[in-house]
């Protein structure tokens, strides 16, 4: 990477700008950060506390930035969530927190002019959590079972990765989803707090990375959200 590239954006990243309008936007929220780490050169870490009702959730929120002005942005959310062991509504409310975050971060960076033809961050970072919200009706989940047979042979295709992998939903529509999938005995599922793991009945369908790929992007359009994952050996 570019070493005056990455003076430019590390010290735009330590400026005082951005930690007082970011700080700023937090206490407005009733959050606050707490710390600040450079993992690489450029890779920083956000550690941010929110507070959800009474809970005070740590979470670490990690900038990287690219020779090419472009810019992720990710967090330990989904693991902040399970190590809490919070519920499926806390988390509900937490995702939203922290998607939120993000996305005002890329907008201080966007107007900094220091960064970004392109941003990239997780499936839960959105503008508009409307649909997710609709989906912590059980009913509202239910009348999508005609869709996810559909979307289950649309995903369908040949295993061609060297790993196993699986897909964890999470919170209240994740829940509604694993339930419905195991009374259509689509697949099984296991939970830990707020998050469902799918074991997928057909052979052909579990562990499969390519079908698992294909399938969850369909519910992340559909509103979802989820994690997928290489597979623990010996689960």
């Amino acid at each position: 990477m570019n070493s005056d590239s990455i003076k430019f954006r590390r010290g735009y990243l330590d400026s005082i700008h951005f930690r007082d309008e970011l700080s700023g936007y937090l206490l407005h929220k009733g959050h606050s950060i707490v710390d600040e780490k450079w993992i690489r050169s450029n890779l920083k870490d956000l550690h941010i506390e929110f507070n959800i009702n009474s809970l005070v959730l740590a979470t670490i929120i990690s900038i990287r930035t690219y020779d090419n002005y472009n810019l992720s942005i990710q967090s330990d959310a989904f693991m902040a969530a399970i190590r809490e062991n919070i519920t499926d509504l806390e988390f509900d409310l937490y995702i939203q927190k922290v998607g939120e975050c993000i996305l005002y971060i890329i907008g201080i960076l966007e107007k900094s002019g220091a960064f970004i033809n392109k941003s990239f961050y997780g499936n839960y970072v959105r503008k508009d959590y409307t649909t997710y919200v609709k989906l912590g009706s059980a009913d509202d989940v239910i009348a999508l079972k005609d869709d996810i047979k559909t979307i289950i042979k649309a995903s369908e295709c040949q295993d061609n990765s060297e790993h196993e992998f699986e897909i964890a939903l999470y919170g209240t529509a994740g829940k509604n989803l694993a339930v419905l999938l195991d009374s259509m005995k689509i697949a099984t599922y296991s939970s830990e707090g707020c998050c469902y793991v799918l074991n997928f009945i057909d052979s052909n369908h579990d562990s499969n990375q390519d079908f698992l790929d294909n399938f969850s992007r369909y519910l992340i359009k559909l509103g979802f959200i989820l994690n997928m994952n290489i597979k623990e050996s010996g689960m």
